[in-house]
């Protein structure tokens, strides 16, 4: 294994978008998207690669990452060139994360839809799903979606 040196210091994703809530800064602990090679990678900083020993390329300035697996049933270490980052944002999908990733679903699939449809599937408003569903109800709203 590779030694590597950590700081917390910030990193600037010079490609990162900034629309939405999104950010250039990463540091330790903030979400992003990494595109290796075509692949877009859902990742977490560690921290900053402030230098690490010389059996290969110089990393420094590279963010140390832990990188979720495509099956979502492994992650890994990886160092990002900054450059390589095309989304970033300060609070992580946990909301959403915890509502996908559940044992099993809160709703039938009609149900499942129409929340999708709403909009409340986001990382943002997923904790109002019941909330939208009990109005869905008392509206007398089936479920169902007219233009799917």
């Amino acid at each position: 294994m590779r030694t590597i040196q950590i700081d917390n210091r910030k990193v600037i994703a010079p490609n990162a978008t900034l629309l939405g809530s999104a950010t250039r800064t990463i540091k330790a602990g903030t979400f992003f998207i990494w595109n290796d090679a075509g692949q877009l990678r859902q990742c977490r900083s560690l921290g900053r690669i402030a230098s690490c020993d010389s059996d290969g390329d110089d990393c420094a300035g590279y963010v140390l990452a832990m990188v979720l697996h495509a099956s979502a049933t492994l992650a890994f270490e990886r160092w990002v060139n900054p450059a390589e980052i095309v989304e970033a944002y300060a609070d992580s999908p946990a909301a959403l994360a915890a509502f996908f990733f559940a044992p099993t679903l809160p709703y039938d699939a009609q149900t499942m839809r129409r929340l999708m449809e709403y909009g409340t599937t986001t990382n943002r408003y997923v904790s109002h799903a019941a909330a939208t569903v009990e109005m869905f109800a008392k509206r007398g709203e089936t479920g169902e979606i007219v233009n799917p």
